[in-house]
């Protein structure tokens, strides 16, 4: 097998033909019945690496925070959050993190940065929701024992709340593993201010006038 398999998760098939050939060697008497099967179909699953159990039970550990003690909602404001999920426990099957966010605000980039092999994807907006994205991490398997570090970006496109003086997000990790998972789903909010423009105009008295002020 080769070094890097892509997918532990669905089962090796393995295929067999067999025929005979009219010519037969030597002293061979063996004759394949027509009514015999000439094929054979064998699945064989790969072991999920578990503990003593038959179950394996995924510990994701999520956690996250703003980059910006602020957020300032003006023409192509963007600010980031650092996010680190963690799995102490068995190896954590079709894993996945979703970002809840506000309307008007866009995810642009979402990397592992620490360590940067772990291979995260972002799909587009889930079924056209406009404050949500399914990112999918390390498919098909997230290994026991390890933590990552990502980054996402976020832009602002059009902020509507102006009563609102904070932006909050929700991070939640999913597994398809049985069993419960804790530290799932992280709420954290950041300041909202706003860009105020400022127009100043100048006004030049000219030299009549201030001879006639005299």
């Amino acid at each position: 097998m080769l070094r890097c398999v892509a997918d532990l998760v669905s089962p090796l098939k393995i295929r067999m033909n067999f025929s005979q050939t009219e010519m037969l060697s030597g002293n061979s008497v063996a004759v394949l019945d027509v009514h015999s099967r000439t094929e054979e179909n064998v699945e064989v699953p790969f072991q999920w690496s578990c503990n003593s159990n038959n179950s394996c039970v995924a510990d994701l550990k999520l956690n996250f925070s703003f980059t910006n003690n602020t957020l300032v909602v003006e023409n192509q404001a963007h600010f980031t959050v650092q996010v680190s999920l963690a799995n102490p426990g068995d190896d954590s099957y079709n894993t996945s993190i979703v970002l809840h966010y506000p309307e008007g605000i866009s995810l642009s980039k979402f990397d592992a940065i620490k360590p940067s092999r772990t291979r995260s994807s972002c799909g587009d907006r889930d079924s056209g929701a406009t404050n949500r994205t399914t990112c999918s991490i390390d498919l098909p398997v997230y290994r026991s024992g390890t933590t990552t570090q990502f980054l996402g970006t976020f832009r602002v496109m059009k902020w509507d709340n102006d009563s609102s003086n904070r932006m909050e997000i929700m991070i939640t990790a999913n597994s398809d593993n049985n069993g419960n998972m804790s530290d799932t789903e992280v709420r954290r909010s950041v300041p909202v201010q706003f860009a105020v423009d400022l127009a100043i105009s100048l006004t030049q008295c000219s030299a009549t006038s201030s001879q006639n002020d005299r």
